[in-house]
């Protein structure tokens, strides 16, 4: 995996904190215009240039001797990378980043957890019904061959249809359509994003569709899926789908092993018989 697929595509803004700081206080808006968009710089490069020229770049191509001007009241808010003087750092991002990622592996390690315990609660209730169903046939058998029939022969036999026993996750069965196309180890963070959006259905659908590269739908690989499903319950909130194809829009653009080659053997379109039950939006 990249150090670009690890990185959350947002970052805490705690707007307070930032209009009370002292070094904003005192840059113009040019200034603090130019030193949130190289804090955007940092965020998706783990760091800035210590180059003025290339500083000017990032800054929308501002000419260097304006920037130069201005770098003054931004440089007090940057520092150099430990081992390597040609990088600059704001330290309170990397802390924030820091905390960021503790927080999306606990949830990731929470989800799993939860997953792994749902499943194995099943196997557990499918095993105990067989073993229920396997003593009632035996029962039946051993009547019917002593000649004591019921007026009611569901005693004979009372075994369970397979729908019966199989409780399907949520979503049903374009659910377990979807689980089936991702990874095992990705499993954990699907099963948990399921189990919180108000319609899993509809959120079983949208990933399906994505998958298989439908027209109006972002197209991904499952490892790309498995980024954006990763990166959408780590940062929490209402559980959006508008938002969930901004993520898979953001991990579509992220370069996965042997995506080309998955793009070009997706299903076919009309191979699995669903219907969406939220109309497509296209994320501009």
């Amino acid at each position: 995996m990249t150090d670009q697929e690890t990185k959350a595509p947002a970052y805490q803004w705690y707007a307070r904190d930032f209009a009370a700081d002292e070094a904003v206080q005192l840059m113009t808006l040019e200034e603090e215009g130019a030193y949130r968009r190289l804090l955007d710089h940092q965020w998706l490069h783990g760091s800035i240039p210590a180059d003025l020229k290339a500083i000017a770049a990032i800054c929308k191509n501002m000419p260097t001797r304006r920037m130069k001007a201005m770098w003054a009241a931004i440089s007090t808010c940057f520092h150099p990378v430990t081992g390597d003087a040609t990088r600059l750092q704001n330290r309170r991002m990397e802390r924030d980043r820091i905390k960021a990622q503790e927080f999306r592996d606990e949830q990731s390690k929470k989800g799993k957890h939860g997953a792994t315990e749902r499943w194995k609660r099943e196997a557990e209730r499918k095993q105990a019904d067989s073993r229920g169903n396997s003593a009632g046939n035996s029962a039946g058998i051993a009547q019917a061959i002593a000649g004591d029939w019921p007026d009611d022969s569901s005693a004979v036999c009372s075994l369970q249809s397979a729908s019966a026993l199989h409780q399907p996750p949520p979503g049903g069965p374009l659910a377990e359509m979807l689980l089936g196309r991702v990874p095992d180890t990705h499993r954990g963070d699907l099963l948990a994003l399921l189990e919180r959006v108000p319609d899993p259905t509809a959120w079983a659908a949208e990933s399906n569709a994505a998958l298989d590269g439908m027209p109006g739908h972002v197209a991904v690989t499952p490892a790309q899926l498995a980024t954006a499903v990763r990166d959408f319950n780590a940062n929490g909130g209402d559980p959006s789908l508008r938002l969930f194809r901004g993520y898979l829009r953001d991990a579509s653009a992220t370069p996965s092993e042997n995506s080309r080659a998955q793009r070009g053997k997706r299903t076919p379109p009309g191979q699995y018989d669903y219907t969406p039950t939220t109309q497509p939006v296209t994320v501009k």
